[in-house]
């Protein structure tokens, strides 16, 4: 289903403290509103948050309908600390990337992170 989608955009999201799981995801979801006020349009998106060094969540997020924005116009609007975006390349498997927690969150009924979809 992710890797048929097609996908405007990746993105990976950090904070520059110890956030946690709920607090990246509303905070995503404030970029969401902004990226659709910017696009005049619904932006649907899948992201997880997962577990990155030390212990830090951070997010992963696929987007679509936002083909006409620039990447500097997707990192501005992240107020917690680094953004990384790039164009969406089908053939270098994002889809699949960021995907390769859920096994394991599923299997370890894991509260803490989480992944949301909006089709």
């Amino acid at each position: 289903m992710l890797t048929s989608k097609p996908w405007d955009h990746c993105l990976t999201l950090t904070a520059s403290f110890k956030a946690r799981p709920s607090r990246l995801l509303w905070e995503f979801s404030l970029l969401v509103r902004q990226l659709e006020r910017m696009t005049q349009q619904a932006v649907y998106w899948f992201a997880i948050v997962e577990r990155g060094t030390a212990d830090q969540p951070h997010v992963h997020a696929l987007l679509a309908g936002t083909a006409a924005l620039r990447l500097d116009q997707l990192r501005r609007w992240w107020r917690l600390g680094n953004t990384s975006a790039e164009r969406y390349e089908p053939a270098e498997a994002a889809g699949y990337y960021i995907v390769k927690e859920l096994p394991r969150m599923m299997r370890d009924d894991d509260d803490n992170y989480r992944f949301r979809f909006r089709p």
